[in-house]
């Protein structure tokens, strides 16, 4: 069987670091994202925001028919340095938010398995019908190396994630100022963190799952972190076969 080909969501710099428009500046993805996809058994390819206002359907729809799993990865986080109104996510970069929006539909209608890692969770947060409150939260952005830990995380039993993890209690990793208001609509809680803030979500019959810690870099350390992506690349291939 061949190996699964895995599209990971790619920021442009334009909207992230504020590149110069003028010569285009780039996409990217962070290698971590490529290196637990590639252990886990699947093919990387980056999936660019390169579209139209028309283009955009039918851009999507062939990236969808031509993967095999999704993963939106994480980046451009918001700051907050003013007393002005935190911006939404579409409002940070409004370019990528509708073609993966636009991604995250399709792959939903299509029945094609997706992980959403911190942007990418709360992107499916929001395209599911649940929020991100306006307040910000503090102690959740860690000021150590990103394969070490920084908080605990409670894992809920009876859920895929309990299943891939083994146990109820988990040290992650942390990178976000905002967190989850409402929850998205057929969503089941995972994994939260002190304060009732949410670090984990799945909807199991179309393989969907999401995490607002970052596996891609503790799976480098972590086992359990690697049984995630192994996981959802089972899924993946599991799908494949149908």
């Amino acid at each position: 069987m061949k190996k699964p080909l895995i599209g990971i969501t790619a920021p442009w710099s334009v909207e992230t670091w504020k590149s110069d428009p003028e010569d285009g500046g780039y996409y990217y993805v962070g290698q971590p994202y490529v290196e637990a996809v590639v252990r886990a058994g699947g093919i990387p390819v980056l999936l660019c925001p390169e579209y139209t206002e028309e283009s955009l359907h039918d851009y999507v729809k062939q990236y969808v028919q031509s993967v095999d799993g999704i993963l939106f990865s994480g980046g451009g986080d918001v700051k907050r340095d003013s007393d002005e109104e935190l911006p939404t996510l579409r409002g940070q970069q409004p370019v990528r938010y509708d073609f993966e929006a636009e991604l995250m539909k399709q792959a939903y209608e299509q029945g094609v398995p997706v992980m959403g890692i911190c942007r990418g969770f709360q992107m499916m947060v929001e395209v599911f019908g649940g929020t991100l409150a306006e307040d910000t939260i503090t102690g959740h952005s860690q000021k150590v190396a990103p394969e070490q830990t920084w908080h605990p995380i409670t894992i809920e039993l009876d859920t895929a994630l309990h299943d891939i993890v083994g146990q109820s209690n988990w040290d992650v990793n942390s990178y976000h100022i905002q967190k989850v208001g409402d929850m998205p609509k057929d969503f089941v809680l995972t994994a939260k963190a002190e304060g009732d803030i949410v670090e984990g979500i799945e909807l199991t019959e179309k393989n969907f799952v999401g995490f607002q810690f970052h596996p891609e870099y503790l799976a480098r350390r972590d086992d359990k972190a690697k049984a995630i992506f192994d996981r959802f690349l089972q899924s993946v291939k599991e799908n494949m076969e149908k």
